[in-house]
């Protein structure tokens, strides 16, 4: 396995990764409809759109590669909270291929985005993470994230749902 910065021609294999794992991850937790609307070319356009802002102004994306093929992915940047602390990165998104959970490769996506992150000037770090995904709360306190008591309330399509803020120190 290998972990590297994306580029712009990984928009497909991103989006290909985030359909499936969003799909997996969440079903049972949100509605039928809500798992059909992420569609791989509303994923991919994203994704393009992403990868295609300079990078001073752009989320740092990482992949995980194994044989050439694109099998996870993270991207992390300054906290998007409103009135949050200079210092306070973010992970926005880690999502890997069905397959690919507890091989290691989240982990080496952690590390590697909580590393950028550090080199950026971040001092603490948040995430979001749906309080009904136990699974990816397990994975979260492994990586050194606690809940701090923060929690918004989002929609998705007809399911309204909770988030809990993940923090930890860098």
């Amino acid at each position: 396995m290998r972990i590297r910065r994306a580029r712009p021609e990984d928009a497909s294999g991103i989006a290909a990764v985030h359909v499936a794992a969003w799909h997996e991850a969440y079903r049972g937790l949100f509605s039928d409809a809500a798992i059909a609307s992420r569609s791989l070319a509303i994923r991919e356009a994203q994704w393009q759109r992403q990868l295609a802002r300079p990078e001073d102004k752009a989320p740092q994306i990482w992949v995980a590669e194994e044989e050439g093929r694109l099998v996870g992915f993270i991207s992390a940047g300054r906290c998007l909270d409103q009135n949050a602390a200079p210092r306070l990165g973010e992970v926005y998104t880690l999502y890997l291929e069905p397959a690919q959970i507890g091989r290691g490769v989240g982990r080496a996506l952690m590390d590697e985005a909580l590393q950028g992150l550090r080199q950026r000037g971040f001092s603490e770090a948040v995430l979001w993470v749906l309080d009904r995904n136990e699974r990816a709360q397990r994975f979260y306190r492994a990586a050194g994230f606690e809940w701090d008591g923060g929690e918004r309330w989002e929609d998705e399509l007809e399911d309204r749902h909770r988030d809990l803020r993940y923090h930890r120190t860098l």
